[in-house]
């Protein structure tokens, strides 16, 4: 069986992945990214139970996303991912696409570029073994970049904060919370101090984020 150079794959959107106004929240699609991830690396012979064989993993470093549509539940979705770098047999660059059809046509929904580190059983950067690493020839393509904004300078504009308790039921099989919880979070913050100015929080669109 040969191995194309991208994965391609059926993307799913639970229901609870939408919101009030029934379009899917921008952590969900980061889920859909992940699963695409784990995806491709089951294809080219490296599921999660390998990875645990060999006391080692691949956990996110960083991950910028563009939303070019808002999905509403039903809608017919697919993804692709693939390596589009890989440096000194640790840092890996991923690129993952999820599409839409409509009208007879794959429209693009979210794009978005990950940066993996390959750690050992002690959660430290190091080196993949030549197994793993010849898995995953990267594939040369272009790449996310997010719109440029303004960074929020601490003492001149108006700064909001909360707190909260971390779950253990929100643990992933590496014992840390999972990467599109971080994305929770944050959006959480923005749709409070969007209430406390009598703004409805359900009319916030995601543009982009780089977390």
């Amino acid at each position: 069986m040969s191995v194309q150079p991208r994965y391609r794959a059926e993307a799913y959107l639970p229901r609870h992945a939408f919101d009030p106004c029934d379009r899917a929240r921008a952590a969900d699609l980061w889920r859909a990214f992940q699963e695409l991830a784990v995806g491709a690396s089951t294809e080219r012979g490296w599921p999660p139970a390998r990875y645990r064989e060999h006391g080692c993993a691949f956990v996110m470093r960083s991950m910028r996303v563009i939303h070019h549509r808002r999905a509403t539940y039903g809608e017919s979705f697919a993804g692709e991912s693939w390596v589009r770098r890989m440096r000194r047999e640790m840092l890996s660059t991923r690129e993952v696409r999820l599409t839409v059809a409509t009208s007879g046509e794959d429209l693009p929904l979210a794009s978005g570029t990950q940066e993996w580190v390959h750690v050992n059983a002690q959660m430290k950067p190091a080196r993949g073994d030549a197994s793993l690493i010849s898995a995953f020839q990267p594939v040369d393509s272009d790449t996310v970049e997010v719109p440029t904004w303004s960074p929020l300078v601490e003492g001149q504009k108006e700064q909001s904060s909360f707190e909260f308790d971390i779950w253990n039921t929100w643990m992933d099989p590496l014992g840390h919370v999972n990467h599109p919880q971080y994305l929770d979070f944050a959006e959480e913050g923005l749709m409070r101090v969007l209430r406390l100015r009598g703004v409805e929080a359900d009319t916030l669109r995601p543009r982009a984020e780089s977390v």
